[in-house]
């Protein structure tokens, strides 16, 4: 399925049960501002994730419980304050209290972060994670639910478009529901 089919179909289910347009996704992002993203990260971005960005540039939104849609210039911003707090030391080093690799479920290099995950979304800490580096049986551009206390813990889907479409799948087959207390899309009593 192609990832605008997909976002269509995101849009539609919390259109019809949210609030009507408060799923806002922003334009997309020109292919030079990709480029230059790419260049800053020192690393290409897999073909689905480029194309989801030409579609759409964040968003006004959350995904899940896993945050906001970040704009390229917000991931940008997230990974170079991750990467500058690793490199003074204060950040996923291997000193961290609180830091296990045994929380790991799946594929996933047993490091807590670098500089070759990106966050997708933002939830005070808490990511969607897009993996460029996973292990030889992991798959490039996999990507991860990472916890801002234990780290990445398991694999959610082997692309962003597979996350995309199973998402849709999701939220259509009734796997989701909308808790207006919370303003949030969750997992049914997820909040009660």
């Amino acid at each position: 399925m192609s990832i605008a089919k997909s976002w269509k179909r995101i849009i539609a289910w919390h259109d019809s049960n949210t609030v009507p347009g408060k799923f806002k996704l922003h334009e997309g992002a020109s292919p030079s501002e990709i480029d230059t993203f790419e260049k800053a990260i020192g690393e290409s971005l897999p073909k689905d994730f480029r194309e989801s960005l030409l579609l759409h540039n964040g968003g006004d939104c959350w995904i899940l419980w896993y945050g906001e849609l970040l704009t390229l210039n917000s991931i940008l911003d997230q990974w170079n304050m991750y990467r500058e707090m690793q490199s003074r030391g204060e950040y996923a080093v291997l000193s961290d209290d609180g830091w296990s690799a045994n929380s790991i479920d799946g594929p996933i290099k047993p490091v807590f972060w670098n500089p070759k995950r990106i966050c997708v979304t933002d939830n005070s800490g808490d990511h969607l994670i897009l993996d460029l580096d996973p292990p030889d049986d992991g798959q490039r551009g996999q990507i991860i639910d990472h916890s801002h206390e234990v780290g990445p813990q398991t694999i959610l889907a082997s692309s962003w478009g597979d996350f995309l479409q199973k998402l849709a799948d999701d939220l259509e087959a009734g796997e989701y529901v909308y808790v207006e207390e919370e303003e949030m899309v969750a997992l049914p009593g997820m909040y009660d």
